[in-house]
């Protein structure tokens, strides 16, 4: 029983290989274009608020989904809850979280989040 196993192994050997390889190539590109549905982590960034100090949450989680190819290519290191001061009024402000916040691409979409309202505090330093 051995013995088979081992000349199993050792006959067409290259064949073998290349259909290990054309398998892992079809499954890349027929699985590419499938969309996908991930929560990530996204911190929350406040900006124009040079004179003011931020109280609330430090992140989020979102549920993004796409294209595989889309999530991909995602820039990880600028995703993120984008607020800004300018609209908001001194104390406790409550903010959606949105699509638009997040500066996503159009391909990418905002399933849920958590929490899907956050509440800011602005103060004068």
């Amino acid at each position: 029983m051995i013995m088979n196993v081992k000349m199993f192994a050792k006959k067409n050997v290259t064949i073998k290989c290349l259909s290990i390889i054309l398998g892992v190539f079809f499954w890349f590109i027929f699985s590419y274009d499938k969309m996908n549905i991930g929560w990530y982590k996204l911190p929350i960034v406040v900006y124009n608020g040079q004179e003011l100090e931020y109280e609330g949450p430090e992140y989020i989680w979102a549920q993004l989904s796409g294209k595989r190819a889309d999530l991909i290519h995602l820039d990880m290191k600028n995703l993120a809850l984008y607020i800004d001061t300018d609209r908001l009024n001194l104390g406790q402000n409550m903010i959606e979280v949105s699509w638009d916040a997040m500066f996503l691409p159009s391909t990418i979409n905002v399933l849920d989040s958590s929490p899907n309202n956050i509440i800011i505090t602005l103060k004068t330093i």
